[in-house]
């Protein structure tokens, strides 16, 4: 059984790029679809060494768009 926080990303698959395009036709009219796509493009654009290093930068992405302030741990 192997735990999250030790489950590596496989960045030879074209993930990221699948993600976009799923995202761009699913919400293609969304009003800020733009704003908050350029920074998730972002956070997705760099090499974390795990899903759950990942995760964890999107958690506080999303925390930080919405202006949530509760302590995370």
């Amino acid at each position: 059984e192997q735990r999250i926080c030790d489950t590596p990303i496989d960045y030879s698959q074209k993930w990221r790029a699948r993600h976009e395009g799923i995202l761009r036709s699913a919400y293609r009219r969304a009003p800020f679809l733009n704003q908050y796509l350029e920074d998730y493009l972002k956070i997705i654009g760099e090499e974390h060494e795990s899903i759950s290093s990942l995760n964890i930068s999107l958690i506080r992405w999303v925390m930080r768009s919405l202006s949530i302030e509760t302590r995370t741990v």
